[in-house]
């Protein structure tokens, strides 16, 4: 059975897909002071980069990256 698409192809792109504008970069994907103690106690130097991208990406627009996504 097929399904159904809620979404047209344009609106699921513009709600899932990572902003590139900068003041959506800011007000999205902006580190608090706890994120940045979290990141730093839980995280090895080599995957700190990693995992804040990835906390941003939960928060906003709510996904992880993809196995080979840029």
């Amino acid at each position: 059975m097929r399904r159904r698409k809620l979404l047209k192809d344009q609106d699921r792109h513009r709600l899932f897909s990572v902003p590139t504008d900068e003041d959506s970069l800011i007000r999205h994907y902006s580190l608090s002071s706890a994120d940045r103690v979290e990141i730093g106690l839980r995280r090895r130097e080599h995957n700190r980069l990693g995992f804040a991208v990835q906390l941003c990406l939960m928060r906003h627009p709510g996904r992880v990256l993809t196995a080979g996504e840029t």
